[in-house]
This record gives structure tokens, C-alpha cells and sequence, in this order.
């Protein structure tokens, strides 16, 4: 009789997960097993670290079920005596299991991110099943299902393991990749650097296309594949320092039968690109390929690997609605070599578009390009010596990117891009599910996370089936909830300075975020700066910084359209015999944003005028007042106000703050408006002196 342990943990601290109900089905399935005589259930709940270690030692299980939280590399969310997270790292739990390597022949982490786990434990336990990135419950019950009608039908655990995939496939989910087996003697696995050295492509690439989408849109032009294809060989052997093998079938007209030819290299085919478009969808030709690459990359160590890596890249030519792309392509991130027009019109990235759109060819290849290398010096480990002089080093550190509009999808990758290439690891790292799943797959994503980033376009954005609110108000909900939570998580909202909203439900969601002190409205790369001292912050020296003792510097900060009817204010400012400080417009981003911050680091008060900004634009500056002391300030402001002017309008007449003195005055300048601001920074000196 196999006997098996249900370990159930759900800290009071964490998202709550359906584990009675997965319990409930585990029991059903060996219930109405023609076997079922041959197993036996125990369960424990509310899972302590000194009750896994006891449940071991006097049960002696054949096979141990863990249904819980998973935090990735940090280990497996156990409980403590208070019943919140006590995590259990990956190398004390194989130490743990190694102990009872005798008697243990199977180990499933039903949890998310468990794969590192599920790796350690696999050195003493023949078979082991971790998830390679966050599972949803349904599908983690659907997977227990059908693993455990298996196992009761007397089917073998590579079996069950395939049958619990199956089953998480035939509910219409693209989870079914998730699941990931370590078996005894194993397959050859790339994600395994031990077993890196026995995989032996031939080729790096397999470019699958439709052949319509190669015919050139001019006589003086190559066709689109054919370009895709020369650009990334070349581009990737430039990253690799060697040439690099991509190749693709030379198709002459779209009614050709399938090449058996074909199936027969993807054994020794590592990647496989597919390039989407309306005619790829219709060619059955298109659909083998991928097909018959899938089959035959689980039997050279899986579709997901390093990790929870999809050795298939989804390009998207021609936009194809999701609910009509393969379902093998479905869960994984694009991408889209076109973008949205104005008119709600698609335009596909190509040089005779012009310059632009040859740019915009160029970023999305180079991120396209990065990734598969990435991924292609996992299937070749090389020694210290040996290393790439552009491999770059992991922080360590996980960022979740939330999902956004299309208007900012060019925005977004750019900060993808950065942010990998300084070693973050980004989240999520496949699509996320438009289904009632989504705000679960979004929490387990949120939990490893030091930082959320989320970008707010023209438009409020597609709402997942069965939910009220769109992805993107999702995610910063989701977000705002987790920092509550979790003291060490924080998030940022960004805006673009000049957001024209197209859709009242967006306007609202807007106007909802501007109580937020997240809330940013700049530039992008004046975001991207601030993200980067988020994430790494200055440290305010001890000793107050010196500066050379001279007239009191007041820093007079206002927009752009200003410039004239703020003369006579900064006229009286010097006036006093005060050193004014003005705002800057000219230069590159980075010097006006650098002035900005040593300006507020080092003035004695700070005058925001108010005029032809907008509301949105003057709680920023206040915003940025709050950051000063993370840009070396380390003594407070003398005296802090916003100045009123006109034009008037009901927003100015009804603004208020703590964080300043307010003046309004609609009317010509007049010096005594500014009398209560002169009287407190006199008085602040005085008090200092």
C-alpha cells in the first residue's frame, strides 16, 4: 500500500488558496480508482516546519503532496507559530528529504515557483514535480485531478504527470506548461547546466512563417522574412561572438504538402521562432511546424526551460485576436513588430514606412535578438574564463511590469529593456490569463516582487471575462493591496506629461489616481531615473552638506508656458536679496532633471507657481519635495508655498494642501500676495541664526 501525505499551508499573510477543494479532489480521484485499496490519505493543515519534519518521521509516506505558496529561490511558504510565513529554503528541505530518500519515491509542490525546490529535492528523490512559474487554483486542482486518477488506474509517475498536464489542457488553459517533472534516470534537460553538455543542436533557430508574409511590398525590396531572418543571424552572432544557425523552409507557394523532412531536424533544433499573421493561423503547413516542434522539444528536455524560459518566441507580424492563436502560442509574451495608429489602425514595422517605423523595427529586433541569446547560453555553459564579456550579472532582484494600453507598449519594453540589462528579473514573464484566474496569477507574481511598475495610457484597457475592472486597474489595485501587506514592497504610476485620454472610464481612473503619491506625471526618461533611485536609493550623508555661505536660495519651480507672467513674481524674489533659483527647460533630460534634484537639495524654500500647468503637474512637484532627502538634503526647508495665479479656474479654487502655505492671487502680481511667504522665511532664518 502506497501511502500518501497531504501537506496544506496557507499563512494568514498570504493570498488565500483553495486547498480544501484540491484536498477534497485527491481523495475522489483514489476513490473511484479501480486501485484505490492500494493508497492511503493522510492530511495535515496549517503546515508548521516541526510538523513536516514530524509527519515524515512517523508517517513514513510513499509520496508527499505540499498544496501552498511557493516564493521561488527563497524557499516554500511553511507557517510559524502565529500562523504567519515562515519560508523554508530550498537547500533545507533536500537536506530534509535526503533523510528519508528510502522510503519517499515521490514529491509534488503543488505551489508556485516550487521548480527551484523541486530541483534540490530531485538530488535524493526519484521523481519530483515543481511549477516553473505562478499557477492559478483551478488549474492546480485540475493538475492534482488528473495526476492522482492516474496514479489509481496503476499508471507510472512520468504517466501521471502527463495526465495531470492534459487535464490542466483540455480545460482550455495555457498552464498546462507550467508543471515540471525532475525523473530518475532523467531526460536530457537544457535547463540543467549538469546536462548542458549532452544537447547537440544543429541549429540554434527554426523560423516557422507563413509564406505569404515573405512577399515583398515593392520591386526594390527583399521580402519581410527574408530580412528578419539575415538581420537576426547577424545580430545575434554579433552578441554571441559566433555565427549563429537559423533556418526556415525555403516555401514556394502556400498549398505545398507538408516536409517530413522537417520533423526529422527539430530533434536538433533548440528554438523555434513563429512569426504570426492571419494566413499563419490558416496554414496547416504553419500549425505542423509547431506542432511537431512541441513533440519533439519535450523529448529533448521540455518547452520551458532555465527556469520557466518557452523555447517558442511569438512573433506577431499582422495582429491575430489571442482566442485565435494556437493554443501552444497563447500564454507566452510577444512580440508585435507593428503598432496601433490613431485611427485604430494596425501598421506593421517596416522601412518603407520611413524612418520611424525602421527605428521601431530596430528596438523591438534588439529585444527579440537579447532574449534569445540569453536563452541560447543556457544550452552552452562555458567556463569562468570563457564567459561572455556582455553576460550580465542578476541582482537577484524581481520587478513586476504590469501590463498596460497599447499606446504605451513602446514605452514599456523600453523599460524592460533597460531593467534586464542591469540584471532585474522581470515579471510576468508569460501572459497573464483574461479569465476569472487573473487577479490570483497576478498576486503570486506580486509576491517575490521589491517593486511594481505601472503605466497609465489614453485608454482603460481590456477587461478579463468574469471581472469588472481592466488589466491595468487590476494589476494597480492588486499592487496597492500587496504594499499593505508587505512594508518592504512599494510601486510606482506613471504617466506621460502630456496624456490626452481618450475614454471617460480612463478619465475617471485618472481622476481616481490623483490622490495617489505614486502618481507620476514626466517624462519617460525622467521615470526611468526615478525608478532607478527607487530601487537604488542614496543615502543622506550624516553630516549636513556645506554649501558656500552665501544669500538664501529660493527655488522658484514652474512650467514652461510661464516664463513670462513669472517675471515680476522673480522680480521681487530678488528684490529681497535673495538668490533665485529658476526652473530649467533647455539641455538633455538628464542635466534638467539633475539640476532639479540638486536644486532641491540645496535650496532654503521652494515657490511653486501654479498658472498653466494643470493640477496633475503642481502634485507632482509637491511629490518630489517629499524625495529631497534621498537626493542629500538633510535639513529641512525654511519655508515651502504654491503660488495661485490665473487663469482661474474651479480646480484652483478649490485646491487646498498640507504640505505648503497657499496663496492665491487671480489678479496682476501684487508683492504684498507674497507678504505671508517673505514673513516665514525671514523668520525661519532668524530662528536658525
Amino acid at each position: 500500500m502506497k501511502k500518501i501525505l497531504i501537506l496544506s499551508a496557507n499563512p494568514k499573510d498570504t493570498s488565500p488558496l483553495r486547498l480544501g477543494e484540491e484536498a477534497r479532489e485527491i481523495e475522489s480521484a483514489l476513490q473511484r480508482a479501480k486501485n484505490r485499496d492500494k493508497f492511503e490519505i493522510v492530511s495535515k493543515w496549517a503546515v508548521r516546519v516541526e510538523d513536516l519534519r514530524r509527519a515524515l518521521l512517523d508517517r513514513k509516506p510513499n509520496i508527499v503532496h505540499f498544496c501552498g505558496h511557493g516564493a521561488g529561490t527563497e524557499g516554500l511558504a511553511l507557517e510559524d507559530n502565529s500562523g504567519v510565513t515562515q519560508l523554508v529554503s530550498s537547500e533545507s528541505i533536500a537536506n530534509l528529504f535526503e533523510l528519508f530518500c528510502g522510503t519517499v519515491e515521490c514529491v509534488l509542490l503543488n505551489a508556485c515557483y516550487s521548480e527551484a525546490q523541486a530541483q534540490a529535492i530531485h538530488r535524493h528523490i526519484n521523481y519530483v514535480i515543481g511549477m516553473n512559474q505562478p499557477i492559478g487554483d483551478m488549474a492546480a486542482i485540475e493538475f492534482a485531478t488528473g495526476f492522482y486518477d492516474a496514479l489509481g488506474a496503476g499508471e507510472s509517475y512520468e504517466y501521471a504527470f502527463k495526465m495531470g498536464c492534459t487535464s490542466i489542457h483540455l480545460k482550455g488553459s495555457p498552464e498546462y506548461l507550467t508543471p515540471v517533472l525532475k525523473s530518475k534516470p532523467s531526460s536530457v534537460a537544457p535547463a540543467d547546466a549538469s546536462t548542458h553538455k549532452s544537447v547537440d543542436f544543429d541549429n540554434d533557430i527554426y523560423i516557422s512563417y507563413a509564406n505569404i508574409d515573405n512577399q515583398p511590398l515593392s520591386e526594390s525590396q527583399s521580402g519581410w522574412i527574408s530580412d528578419f531572418h539575415r538581420v537576426l543571424e547577424i545580430r545575434l552572432a554579433q552578441l554571441r561572438g559566433e555565427k549563429a544557425r537559423i533556418c526556415r523552409s525555403l516555401k514556394l507557394q502556400e498549398n505545398d504538402y507538408f516536409d517530413d523532412k522537417i520533423v526529422v531536424q527539430f530533434p536538433k533544433v533548440a528554438l523555434l521562432v513563429s512569426v504570426l499573421s492571419p494566413r499563419y493561423l490558416k496554414s496547416q503547413w504553419c500549425i505542423k511546424e509547431l506542432q511537431e516542434f512541441c513533440k519533439s522539444a519535450e523529448e529533448t528536455g521540455g518547452i520551458r526551460v532555465a527556469g520557466n524560459k518557452s523555447r517558442i518566441f511569438k512573433v506577431i507580424k499582422t495582429p491575430v485576436p489571442l482566442e485565435q492563436q494556437p493554443q501552444e502560442l497563447r500564454s507566452l509574451l510577444s512580440y508585435e513588430f507593428y503598432e496601433m495608429g490613431q485611427t485604430g489602425r494596425p501598421q506593421e514595422f517596416n522601412r518603407i514606412f520611413g524612418f520611424e517605423s525602421e527605428k521601431k523595427y530596430w528596438a523591438k529586433l534588439e529585444d527579440l535578438t537579447y532574449d534569445i541569446y540569453q536563452l541560447l547560453e543556457t544550452f552552452q555553459p562555458m567556463k569562468v574564463e570563457e564567459a561572455s564579456p556582455i553576460s550580465v550579472k542578476s541582482t537577484g532582484t524581481t520587478i513586476y511590469l504590469a501590463e498596460t494600453t497599447f499606446d504605451l507598449n513602446e514605452a514599456r519594453d523600453k523599460i524592460r529593456r533597460e531593467l534586464q540589462q542591469r540584471g532585474y528579473i522581470i515579471v510576468p514573464g508569460q501572459s497573464l490569463p483574461l479569465n476569472p484566474d487573473f487577479p490570483g496569477v497576478v498576486r503570486e507574481n506580486l509576491e517575490n516582487c521589491k517593486l511594481s511598475i505601472h503605466l497609465m495610457g489614453q485608454r482603460y484597457g481590456i477587461i478579463p471575462e468574469g471581472l469588472e475592472q481592466s488589466v491595468v486597474e487590476l494589476q494597480y489595485s492588486l499592487a496597492k493591496a500587496h504594499k499593505q501587506q508587505n512594508s518592504e514592497f512599494s510601486y510606482l504610476v506613471w504617466t506621460p506629461s502630456e496624456l490626452n485620454v481618450l475614454e471617460t472610464r480612463q478619465s475617471e481612473f485618472i481622476e481616481l489616481l490623483q490622490d495617489d503619491a505614486e502618481l507620476l506625471q514626466t517624462s519617460l526618461e525622467d521615470f526611468k531615473t526615478i525608478i532607478q533611485d527607487k530601487l537604488n536609493p542614496r543615502q543622506a550623508s550624516s553630516e549636513p552638506r556645506r554649501r558656500f555661505e552665501g544669500p538664501t536660495q529660493v527655488y522658484l519651480i514652474y512650467d514652461r508656458r510661464d516664463l513670462d507672467p513669472i517675471e515680476p513674481l522673480e522680480e521681487y524674489l530678488w528684490s529681497q536679496e535673495w538668490e533665485v533659483l529658476p526652473s530649467m527647460f533647455e539641455g538633455d533630460e538628464a542635466e534638467v532633471r539633475q539640476y532639479h534634484q540638486e536644486s532641491l537639495r540645496d535650496c532654503d524654500a521652494v515657490l511653486i507657481y501654479y498658472g498653466q500647468g494643470n493640477e496633475l503637474w503642481l502634485r507632482t512637484k509637491l511629490r518630489e519635495l517629499q524625495k529631497a532627502a534621498g537626493y542629500g538634503r538633510a535639513k529641512p526647508m525654511l519655508a515651502i508655498a504654491v503660488y495661485v495665479a490665473g487663469p482661474e479656474t474651479n480646480q484652483k479654487q478649490r485646491f487646498r494642501t498640507h504640505q505648503a502655505m497657499v496663496i492665491k492671487n487671480f489678479e496682476e502680481f501684487s508683492p504684498h500676495a507674497l507678504e505671508p511667504f517673505r514673513v516665514q522665511l525671514t523668520q525661519s532664518q532668524g530662528g536658525l541664526q
